[in-house]
């Protein structure tokens, strides 16, 4: 994986990346996670230091934020 010294350059890519939003319908990305999306990836960037698992995933409040617009456009079937 190639590096930038302490960070991948994925890692550096993920920490300055645009937000995955679907914007269907006007429904946009959560404004409170967006606020703290800079801190949130760097505590997934230094999870994934510390446990492989968690390297190549987003965070949580990411994927919540995600499918909080995809849930309000269709909600999901049981």
């Amino acid at each position: 994986m190639p590096s930038t010294g302490f960070l991948t350059n994925s890692e550096m890519r993920y920490l300055s990346g645009p937000l995955i939003s679907p914007h269907l319908n006007g429904w946009d990305f959560p404004l409170r996670l967006v606020e703290h999306m800079s801190v949130i990836r760097w505590t997934q960037v230094m999870r994934g230091l510390k446990d492989q698992e968690e390297r190549p995933l987003a965070s949580e409040e990411e994927a919540l934020g995600y499918l909080s617009c995809v849930s309000l456009e269709a909600p999901p079937r049981s």
